[in-house]
């Protein structure tokens, strides 16, 4: 990974220029599996939420012989899709990446046939990890996310975006932490995502904050994005599974979810929250909190 990590403030404005926001389910291919229906909204300009984190604090120093936590194009039976971030355990201790239940398990079919593996696959924007397929390790029918074992036993608190560029995840979203008109990011596999190497918008819908059950295809916790772009794009196949992301003023990133479908008509996307995948799972995203002192 070279050098350690530094994020510098002035890199992360440069990043934080591109706009728009989601992207669509990921089917193995366009015929096996339609885009999954995405809640309505209401039609409100949201006013922009600041991040509390000061913009004094200190970029965290990461090892530099730590792998990043998320950032990886991968496939299972649900298709392909991508790898979003770490995920520990109450402890700390990391478990592995979480990405989304629908690349894992293939929706289409009555049966839903669950992998019990996934495949990662190097592209022109997103690196090969140390282990080229890791076990499915948990998996829910109530949120639309899943946790892969982890490519290396050494993670970093970091999520690398499709330019290159490492983010350092400082915190994550807990209940009520989201709210309508907040920026969330992501950056995904998709080839014009990739190209972009990142899409944002801005919150328009939050759904419940506990007791997340199933609703056609995303959870009732489900939170709604419309894309800031002047086109409109909210991301595309291959891209679910990616980490929903927002900026702090020092550069680094908050998680708040992953990222999972999108309707090009109405530049709308969803992610199933944090505070979702913490009501099925446990544990938390892996972040700097979870570091030796």
């Amino acid at each position: 990974m070279g050098s350690r990590i530094q994020l510098a403030a002035a890199a992360a404005a440069v990043i934080v220029v591109l706009a728009g926001c989601a992207g669509r389910t990921d089917p193995p291919a366009p015929s096996a599996q339609p885009p999954l229906a995405t809640p309505s909204v209401a039609e409100a300009d949201p006013p922009a939420v600041e991040s509390p984190v000061p913009a004094n604090v200190p970029v965290p120093d990461i090892d530099a012989s730590a792998y990043v936590s998320g950032g990886f194009a991968a496939d299972g039976a649900g298709g392909l899709g991508t790898i979003g971030y770490g995920w520990a355990d109450d402890s700390g201790a990391v478990i592995g990446h979480l990405t989304v239940d629908h690349l894992v398990r293939d929706t289409s079919t009555p049966d839903a046939v669950e992998s019990d593996h996934v495949d990662f696959h190097a592209t022109d924007n997103f690196p090969m990890p140390p282990n080229p397929r890791v076990r499915v390790l948990k998996t829910t029918g109530n949120v639309d996310v899943a946790i892969v074992a982890p490519v290396d036993d050494n993670l970093a608190p970091v999520v690398e975006l499709s330019d290159g560029t490492r983010l350092i995840a400082t915190d994550y979203a807990d209940a009520g932490d989201i709210t309508v008109g907040q920026r969330v990011c992501h950056s995904g596999q998709n080839e014009r995502t990739a190209t972009m190497h990142e899409v944002c918008g801005r919150v328009v819908e939050v759904g419940a904050t506990t007791q997340c059950v199933p609703n056609n295809g995303s959870s009732t916790c489900v939170v709604s994005i419309r894309s800031d772009r002047s086109d409109g794009y909210p991301g595309d196949h291959g891209d679910s599974g990616a980490a929903a992301y927002t900026y702090n003023p020092n550069g680094t990133i908050t998680i708040v979810g992953t990222y999972k479908s999108a309707n090009d008509d109405t530049g709308i996307g969803s992610f199933e929250p944090t505070y979702a995948a913490m009501e099925a799972f446990g544990g938390h995203p892996f972040t700097t909190r979870d570091l030796p002192r």
